[in-house]
């Protein structure tokens, strides 16, 4: 299991592989985390926007997440699934069914269907972080998600919920991101949006 301090450096999210009738290709996928577990990443992540999982039925999804974490086991690579449901109580159920299943860490979605509000966010946010214990990767991604949260809104999660991460990637993200450490020092911040400011971000504070 990952601590809050080894989910750093670079962690790609894993590509969906389809073959040409568009159902999972099983084997390229394969193929594809022996190839990224190889090149000296510190992670991966599966189930992000880049593994196109509003493509997948949840029989694919919970295949894909077994494959994930037995292919990569003892590879020296941190394993993080994805929640992306909009339902809390399917996001609540389905972090504690890959903590179970043995996933290093999760990466949060924040719901954002038919805008709920802040408050339901945030209820959102406390329910999966209370409900495992190991790392949550908190995805913040306004330009996708359209909705926006604030630096002192995220530190409010921060601060309650130590085994909380912060990937950050609004943008640009690296004046928010000071802001945010500004307010919470000790948070551990990621930076996403394709690492197209990693340099900035890393003279930021951020841990990639």
């Amino acid at each position: 299991m990952a601590t809050v301090a080894k989910i750093q450096g670079v962690n790609p999210i894993v590509a969906m592989s389809f073959t040409s009738q568009g159902e999972v290709d099983f084997t390229s996928f394969r193929r594809l985390l022996a190839h990224l577990s190889g090149v000296g990443v510190n992670g991966l992540t599966l189930f992000g926007i880049a593994s196109e999982f509003p493509k997948l039925d949840d029989s694919e999804r919970m295949q894909l997440a077994e494959i994930f974490l037995a292919d990569l086991a003892g590879k020296g690579v941190f394993r993080a699934l994805s929640v992306t449901d909009h339902s809390t109580d399917l996001a609540v159920r389905r972090a504690r069914r890959y903590q179970s299943m043995g996933a290093d860490a999760l990466m949060l979605l924040p719901p954002f269907f038919l805008q709920p509000s802040l408050a339901a966010v945030q209820a959102h946010i406390a329910a999966v972080l209370e409900a495992v214990t190991i790392p949550v990767m908190v995805q913040y991604a306004p330009g996708e998600t359209g909705f926006p949260l604030s630096p002192a809104q995220l530190a409010d999660v921060a601060k309650r919920y130590p085994h909380a991460v912060f990937k950050i990637e609004c943008n640009p993200p690296v004046d928010y991101t000071r802001e945010f450490l500004k307010l919470v020092p000790e948070a551990h911040v990621l930076n996403g949006y394709a690492g197209l400011y990693m340099l900035q971000m890393l003279g930021g504070g951020a841990k990639v």
